[in-house]
Order: structure tokens, then C-alpha cells, then sequence
């Protein structure tokens, strides 16, 4: 059985934009020590010097581990291979999304959307007849769509959030605006 590893995604606000140079944008994240080297035999790199200061975690006594010798239960960012079309990075298991219309819980989300994955999928409200992407949708921060996209693994949902310092330096490399979620599928 497959363990879903919790994750903070970052990605662009606009769900279509794929950066130019992936390598400058793993060179800007060097730069500001969010990480530092690539673990070797994977695509995952170890967090840096900086990474502590660079994510703001949530809560009196966080747990987390920054050293693969421990386990593999570690921090470690990736940046995976960007999507043809915009889609569904990720999603926590208990997110149940709601209407921006009328705010009605779509509990029977992942069933009722035939193409939920895709960023095209229209929505339409069973309470208030909105029609809506469900890119719209009311995800409170525990989904996001797009086609690019860096993780932060081992980071549990609301643990942890992005400094502006980590999302400025982010909209510079790429000049567009970035943000966050947290996924554990």
C-alpha cells in the first residue's frame, strides 16, 4: 500500500504559466538557501541553511526533521516534471470544497466530478445553479490546480506557510505571482 506523503505545494496563481528556466529558478532557491544540494539517485534536494527562516511554521513545537539520516521521513523539496494541460497537483484527503456562490459544501466531490483533475471542469452548484471552474471553487488552501509546481515533502497540512521573502524571490525569477497548498494525495 501506497503512504501519501504531506506536502506543501507552491506553485504560480496562474494555473497555465510553465517557467522559461526551471535552472534559474532551482539556482534562486540555492541562492536564498531554501536548499541546498540534490540527494544523489533522486530528484530530491535536502533543505538548505535558510529553510527555517524561509517558511513560517504554525503552532508552539513543530516537528521537523531536516536530516535524511534519520529516516526517510525528511524535508525535502522537488520540483516534478511540469503537465501538458493544467491540472490537479494535489488535495488533502478531508478537503471538502464549497461553492463560491452560495458557500454549500460539495461533499460528494470526488465522485460527482466525472473529470475533477481537470482545471476545465465546469461545476454547476446542485444548491444555487452557479456554474464555476473548479479552479474556482472554494479549496480553503488544501488543493490547488496548475501545471507547475514545487513540493516541500513532510510538511503537514497548515504546519507550515511560505515566507514572503520565499514568495517574492519566486515572483521574481518568474514575474508572476505565487502561492500555496497543502496536499497528502
Amino acid at each position: 500500500m501506497k503512504t501519501s506523503i504531506p506536502r506543501l505545494i507552491l506553485h504560480p496563481e496562474d494555473i497555465q504559466y510553465i517557467p522559461d528556466n526551471i535552472t534559474h529558478i532551482l539556482q534562486q532557491l540555492k541562492s536564498i538557501q531554501l536548499i541546498s544540494e540534490l540527494i544523489s539517485n533522486t530528484d530530491l534536494y535536502l533543505a538548505g541553511n535558510e529553510f527555517t527562516n524561509l517558511l513560517t511554521f504554525l503552532g508552539c513545537s513543530p516537528n521537523i526533521n531536516l536530516n535524511p539520516d534519520d529516516g526517510d521521513q525528511f524535508c525535502s523539496m522537488s520540483i516534478p516534471d511540469s503537465h501538458e494541460s493544467a491540472t490537479l497537483l494535489g488535495y488533502t484527503s478531508m478537503i471538502i470544497p464549497r461553492c463560491p456562490g452560495c458557500k454549500h459544501k460539495i461533499t460528494d466531490w470526488k465522485q460527482h466530478f466525472h473529470d475533477w483533475k481537470k482545471a476545465d471542469y465546469i461545476y454547476s452548484c446542485s444548491e444555487c445553479q452557479t456554474e464555476t471552474p473548479v479552479t474556482k471553487l472554494k479549496w480553503r488552501q488544501e488543493a490547488g490546480y496548475g501545471r507547475f509546481c514545487i513540493t516541500i515533502n513532510h510538511i503537514h497540512p497548515h504546519e507550515a506557510v511560505p515566507s514572503e521573502k520565499l514568495l517574492n524571490t519566486l515572483r521574481q525569477t518568474g514575474n508572476t505571482d505565487w502561492t500555496y497548498f497543502y496536499a497528502t494525495n
